[in-house]
């Protein structure tokens, strides 16, 4: 089975995953974290002398956003038949999206049933794909895909079949990334700005209560992707501390890179 190669950047660190999903399996053939506090120019050729020197001759890559920008969220639509999601979707783009703003848009199917078909829809702006397509001209590398964070630990979250409400939570520098989801697949999905620790957590909490008040769903559980748990104390609920559903090659923690692994996934 062919791997892929897959890039993530955040604030502080950029992951960089190399290998494949089968099985309920991730065969990892390579996996790096480098520290950010490089300028631009030396990440970059930081980066080309590691896939170089590890003989990663693959040269389409996914990347994985994660930035306050992005517009991620599920969407009911009453619509039953395929061919006539993207004429709805096209009207909702327009309710969504800030005027005046340049945003790429994309969607996919999560689910049909009576009620209609359930979409994850997400918008980027065009400068922040820009950005992306001129790293990979840097890198020598060809764009496959810009995906979404949110999108890939849905995709985890689908292919365990979770049925309790998660909160998933990343805190990087500057911003929390904060993801509530349910069985079935209701979301919310939010970027946070750190001011100090104690309005974070209030913010979060209003989530929360919002989350059970529009979907009758309250947060179970939280997962904390990164060692965030002892800077966010107040959060009084069990705390999802690894993803077992599923095997990793290498022994590295499925949920503390659930965002990069997904994207392995189909």
């Amino acid at each position: 089975m062919f791997s892929k190669l897959c890039i993530q950047v955040h604030e502080q660190e950029t992951k960089i995953i190399y290998g494949n999903y089968k099985n309920n399996m991730f065969n990892i053939k390579k996996f790096y974290t480098l520290n950010n506090s490089y300028d631009e120019f030396n990440r970059i050729e930081t980066i080309k002398s590691l896939l170089a020197d590890e003989k990663i001759k693959c040269k389409k890559v996914y990347f994985i956003l994660n930035n306050p920008n992005l517009i991620c969220k599920t969407i009911q639509t009453p619509i039953k038949q395929k061919r006539n999601i993207d004429s709805f979707m096209r009207y909702e783009w327009e309710k969504h999206i800030p005027k005046n703003k340049e945003y790429i848009t994309r969607y996919r199917i999560l689910k049909s049933s009576h009620e209609g078909i359930k979409v994850l829809w997400a918008a980027c702006p065009k400068y922040m794909v820009e950005e992306y397509m001129g790293l990979c001209l840097e890198l020598n590398l060809r764009p496959h895909v810009l995906d979404v964070a949110t999108n890939s630990i849905l995709k985890v979250f689908e292919k365990i079949n979770l049925k309790e409400t998660i909160a998933f939570i990343r805190l990087e520098e500057n911003y929390l990334y904060l993801n509530i989801i349910n069985g079935k697949y209701d979301l919310i999905s939010k970027s946070i700005k750190i001011h100090e620790s104690k309005s974070v957590i209030d913010m979060v909490g209003r989530l929360f209560k919002y989350f059970e008040q529009e979907y009758k769903s309250p947060v179970e559980k939280i997962a904390f992707m990164g060692d965030v748990s002892n800077k966010l104390k107040g959060l009084n609920l069990p705390t999802l501390r690894e993803i077992n559903h599923m095997k990793i090659s290498n022994g590295i923690s499925i949920l503390d890179n659930v965002e990069i692994l997904g994207s392995i996934m189909k």
